[in-house]
């Protein structure tokens, strides 16, 4: 299994010497505030349509991310377009990709076999394994998915947002 996040911050703690509060005042800062500005500015064209049109067809959206994404989501412009949003920090979590607690936990807090979920990552070293243990079908998207490796049973990789998009319609479907 993989660590619990709470005690990251605890060992980072330790072996920099110093005060846990401190670490983690830094780490709130420079990981999950300060981006906030490049995550609006990088965000995907498209992206919030096609969340709409798969909304609008019914599908059930959520993100399992290993850090808090509460505030990266507002800062697209995507709050309120999932049914779960969670992180490895959660109660029910705590555990880090690729542990597939989170990706449960969703699936349970839809109601829904993990076999009938889709599961679209962009790390295929964390990704894809945290999908395959969980029971879950895997697309990885983006230029870093397209280190996946080559493999029968490996995910499928997509590199645009319309190809995603027509992916997760036919899923829908």
């Amino acid at each position: 299994a993989e660590p619990d996040p709470s005690r990251q911050l605890a060992r980072a703690a330790t072996r920099a010497g110093l005060p846990e509060p401190a670490v983690h005042a830094a780490v709130a800062r420079w990981m999950e505030a300060a981006p906030l500005d490049l995550v609006r500015r990088h965000a995907r064209p498209g992206l919030r349509d096609a969340l709409l049109r798969l909304r609008s067809r019914g599908m059930r959206l959520a993100v399992v991310s290993d850090y808090p994404a509460h505030a990266k989501l507002r800062a697209l412009g995507l709050d309120g377009l999932f049914d779960v949003v969670c992180c490895a920090q959660d109660g029910d979590v705590r555990r880090l990709k690729p542990d597939p607690a989170g990706l449960l936990h969703v699936a349970r807090t839809l109601a829904v076999s993990p076999a009938a979920c889709l599961y679209v990552g962009d790390r295929a070293d964390v990704d894809a394994p945290a999908a395959a243990r969980a029971g879950m079908r895997c697309v990885l998207f983006g230029r870093d998915a397209s280190r996946a490796p080559a493999r029968a049973g490996a995910p499928r990789v997509v590199g645009t947002m319309a190809e995603l998009a027509r992916l997760l319609a036919d899923h829908a479907a």
